[in-house]
């Protein structure tokens, strides 16, 4: 089964149809950059949170130094495709798999979100799981992407 992020409650009929397990909400089970019970911290954020506290850091740039600090804490890191809906999709198509190469190479557990904004900007898993190879992963990296649930 396979899990997402948004902004908004999506209802357990349509998350079964985009074949979602769980589409977790920023605000209610998960916290972006303010203190709660699993905190997703955007990169640029972390030193306001403990490492223990985090779940999960979204980045938008490789930053090594980051990227071994969440592997020696077993933390994930989640990659943002709903930069790659809007803005300049070259740039950060080229950022997203750069940075997702990068963690890979370091060994550590990388998440893929569509932190969709509304039900418009939800993407059915299949979309996800072919937008993970997009950008470099292989068939089974991009499912384990999807399949893990967010823990501390």
């Amino acid at each position: 089964m396979y899990y997402d992020i948004s902004y908004f409650d999506v209802d357990q009929a349509l998350t079964k149809l985009l074949g979602y397990k769980k589409i977790y909400r920023i605000g209610k089970e998960i916290r972006l950059n303010e203190v709660g019970r699993y905190i997703i911290a955007d990169a640029q954020m972390l030193h306001l949170f403990k490492l223990s506290e985090i779940a999960g850091v979204r980045v938008n740039k490789v930053d090594k130094v980051l990227f071994q600090k969440l592997k020696e804490n077993d933390k994930c890191l989640i990659i943002d495709v709903s930069k790659l809906r809007s803005g300049d999709f070259i740039k950060e198509y080229n950022n997203a798999k750069n940075i997702l190469r990068n963690a890979l190479h370091t060994g550590l557990r990388v998440l893929i979100a569509s932190f969709a904004r509304d039900e418009i900007q939800l993407l059915s898993s299949l979309q996800m799981l072919e937008l993970a190879k997009f950008i470099g992963a292989s068939e089974g990296v991009a499912k384990e992407m999807l399949s893990q649930a967010i823990t501390r």
